[in-house]
């Protein structure tokens, strides 16, 4: 009876903890308290929820599935389990466990179709999991997770007035949501207003510490802000707990690169094409590091993996041209530029660039008239 009540006061100082975000803490006392009763479930459940915090989902779903075994409700368990799956990417797995049933109480009713709503946006089924969303909010209009879902489909779409509309409405209704905040932070980052997304992913970590994206659109923002130095603790913590995650990676390389240290930054990228050889933006900073200490060939082949999916880039195209005339191969850049001369009509540098490699091919009256109309566009260029 006092081994039971012992497990009973670490879950309750456990409990207490966990509210006043103190999950650290809260682990330690919950692993003192299932050392003590390994069927509690409700320290079971706690312990599920803490490591959801810390984005731990593959643990966090162990925790879970026990403290269901262990007799706790499906309305405990599965808004915490169902979480667990969507982070694992588990989301056959949730559409094949967890259905409404007939007896479910609303409130569960509504996680269970956003649950769904968010499985069939992981897998890609965009028409299903707008159904699902307009269902939950049909049944709650006020469900800050089905606003979330319906704000990351308008962003599927392009549709940034949207999303960021649904997202205040989002954070009116719950200003602890997490998800709601990652989205603003991610919307502010796009429309360049870096230091606001800084504070919206803060305010997702202050909701939960081991916040994944919200790391990373902060450290991408202090990228932007030209501050690495912020950037790299950002990207740091999650490389601590995931040191295999390459998108993690990708960005900590970005942020050597910007600190001026290409070498390791480097080494970095040569990780991130171990586990993702098609990783666009690493092949792009690649290209760049690679331009810059002159090793063209290597240039060559990672500028030209990002450019043979995105040929609309002038950025690119230009620096893969810049990369193939040091080559001494004018008749190459051509074929780079010359697709989309016209619409770079206004990019001086572009044009020179393309009148210069037509002038070592021996075209020669093509490239006068690329070079004019660089110079009329920036007088200086020529």
């Amino acid at each position: 009876k006092r081994q039971a009540m012992d497990s009973m006061d670490y879950l309750k100082e456990a409990r207490s903890n966990y509210d006043k975000g103190q999950y650290k803490v809260a682990i330690i006392q919950l692993k003192n308290s299932l050392q003590i009763n390994p069927d509690n479930a409700r320290a079971r459940l706690l312990l599920g929820k803490v490591y959801l915090k810390y984005q731990d989902g593959l643990t966090a779903e162990k925790e879970l599935l026990r403290a269901q075994e262990l007799g706790l409700s499906r309305e405990e368990v599965i808004p915490s389990l169902g979480r667990a799956w969507v982070m694992n990417g588990q989301f056959d797995k949730l559409l094949q466990s967890l259905s409404i049933e007939a007896e479910d109480p609303l409130p569960l009713k509504t996680d269970i179709l956003v649950l769904q709503g968010k499985a069939y946006f992981g897998l890609q089924s965009y028409s299903m999991a707008e159904e699902k969303f307009t269902g939950a909010l049909e049944q709650q209009p006020q469900n800050a997770d089905a606003k979330v879902g319906m704000a990351q489909l308008a962003m599927k779409d392009a549709d940034l007035e949207a999303a960021g509309q649904l997202v205040d409405s989002a954070i009116e209704a719950d200003d602890r949501n997490e998800d709601a905040w990652v989205l603003k932070g991610d919307l502010l980052r796009i429309a360049g207003e870096h230091e606001e997304a800084v504070a919206a992913y803060q305010k997702a970590l202050d909701v939960i510490p081991g916040g994944v994206a919200a790391r990373l659109g902060s450290a991408m923002s202090f990228i932007s802000l030209d501050q690495p130095d912020k950037a790299l603790p950002e990207v740091g913590d999650v490389l601590d707990r995931f040191p295999e995650y390459y998108p993690a990676q990708y960005i900590k390389a970005l942020a050597l690169y910007r600190q001026q240290k290409p070498g390791p930054a480097s080494d970095l990228l040569a990780e991130v094409f171990k586990r993702s050889p098609n990783h666009l933006p690493s092949h792009l900073l690649a290209g760049t590091i690679a331009y810059q200490q002159g090793s063209l060939n290597q240039a060559e082949r990672h500028l030209r993996s990002y450019w043979q999916l995105n040929p609309t880039n002038q950025q690119v195209a230009k620096l893969l041209a810049a990369t193939l005339m040091k080559s001494g191969e004018p008749g190459k850049a051509i074929e780079v530029l010359a697709p989309e001369a016209a619409s770079a009509s206004e990019d001086a540098q572009y044009l020179a660039l393309l009148g210069k490699a037509y002038l070592e091919t021996g075209e020669v009256d093509r490239g006068i008239e690329m070079l004019e109309k660089a110079a009329a566009v920036a007088p200086d260029i020529a």
